[in-house]
């Protein structure tokens, strides 16, 4: 028995990670097209803009899909296609309003005479609800413990985004204003094959209270991390913005080539605790709560060790072959940056024990130490030492964070006992 459900569970994170390199390596390759053939002022604006979405998408993350995670294998599990309808519906009310705020920034810009900047932000705001979309739904499959259907998704956002993204460089129309919508009409289209193989129902959901029920259930989950999201913003988000204050657009592009390469790891890890997460919630309560987190931790760092190891040692011949020679200058920096695969490993496998608890305002806590770094040595680090500066201060923060976390579950949900 204890083999079979082995079996089933490695068979369902396979799929979550086959789901996860998917789609990353869609994104990946657009984010490398853009960084080799646009200039590194054109990167660095697309790049700004990205990371504007990102602090709503963290929004959307702790309002929406997180919450999902923990309530579609508990309180709404007999009501699955019903909540879902109903979240499909949220998502798209929030969308909106995050279009309309991406709207007047982008024609403000326009009128500013900031035409890179404003034309991403007026394509992003018609490819974010479907973005959102697509998120949600991927998301859905793992709390239904259906991540074959998010690799189906995700290998048809892979044809679209690949073949798009070719047809529109040879067209000479490859640019960050087309990127987002290439982003958005592959999203749409991955989203929608999803929904119907979950078999979700996208009619009105039903006045018998669920909507607001959920809601309420939701904004009492997420709230505390939404809050904690603004803090992972700040502590990851803020070189971004601040880099081109000291050191211009083009250092800002440097450091997001660099990152391209350590954010795949990242966000393997990211699809796996998508799978965690509801597995350590049916374990709350028994003895395999705690083998099952120490497993993940142990499989989780040992791979980050040989990612670190590899992107170390290979930075020069991958910088140059990726950038055509752009960014090189740089490329040891990987070195350091590579450290932060490790860090995420730590941090994905220790705060899916706080979310299957249920404990979002300990996660919150535990990124305030974060924030106060980037925001002080973080942001002075890189006002003096430019890239290298945020490269350490990125560090920095996210060694704080693991600290913490790792801090705050043995103390609070004693994981770990002799």
């Amino acid at each position: 028995m204890k083999k079979r459900i082995f079996s089933r569970g490695l068979g369902k994170a396979s799929w979550a990670v086959t789901d996860q390199s998917l789609f990353v390596s869609s994104n990946f390759v657009l984010s490398m097209l853009l960084a080799r053939w646009l200039a590194p002022q054109g990167y660095g604006a697309f790049t700004l803009v990205y990371t504007v979405f990102w602090l709503t998408a963290t929004f959307h993350t702790a309002l929406l899909t997180e919450p999902m995670l923990v309530f579609i294998p508990g309180k709404y599990r007999a009501r699955t296609s019903e909540y879902l309808s109903v979240l499909i519906y949220g998502n798209f009310g929030f969308a909106a309003l995050c279009s309309v705020l991406f709207l007047i920034a982008g024609l403000s810009l326009k009128f500013g005479n900031v035409d890179t900047s404003s034309s991403s932000l007026l394509a992003l705001a018609f490819a974010s609800p479907f973005i959102f979309f697509l998120w949600l739904m991927r998301r859905a499959c793992y709390a239904t413990l259906k991540p074959h259907l998010a690799a189906l998704g995700g290998f048809l956002y892979m044809v679209l985004m690949l073949a798009g993204a070719y047809l529109l460089y040879r067209s000479g129309l490859l640019s960050a204003a087309t990127a987002f919508g290439l982003m958005g009409f592959a999203s749409l289209l991955s989203g929608l094959l999803i929904t119907v193989g979950l078999r979700v129902s996208l009619s009105l959901p039903a006045k018998d209270g669920l909507a607001s029920e959920a809601f309420k259930s939701h904004w009492s989950y997420g709230r505390w991390l939404a809050s904690m999201g603004i803090l992972v913003w700040i502590s990851m988000q803020v070189y971004y913005l601040v880099l081109p204050a000291w050191w211009g657009l083009e250092a800002t592009a440097t450091l997001r080539a660099l990152m391209n390469l350590v954010l795949p790891a990242m966000h393997g890890y990211t699809a796996l605790s998508i799978i965690l997460t509801p597995a350590l919630v049916r374990a709350r309560g028994s003895d395999e709560l705690g083998r099952l987190a120490r497993l993940a931790l142990s499989v989780f760092v040992f791979t980050a060790f040989v990612y670190w190891a590899a992107l170390g040692l290979l930075h020069g011949p991958l910088t140059t072959w990726l950038y055509k020679g752009q960014y090189s200058e740089y490329s040891g920096l990987l070195w350091l940056l590579g450290l932060l695969a490790v860090f995420a490993a730590l941090e994905t496998a220790l705060s899916a024990v706080l979310r299957a608890f249920e404990r979002p305002d300990y996660l919150f806590w535990a990124y305030v130490p974060s924030t106060i770094i980037s925001v002080t040595a973080g942001v002075g680090l890189t006002a003096v030492w430019g890239i290298t500066g945020a490269a350490v201060g990125l560090c920095l923060s996210y060694a704080a964070i693991v600290g913490t976390i790792a801090y705050t579950t043995v103390r609070k949900v004693e994981l770990v006992r002799k």
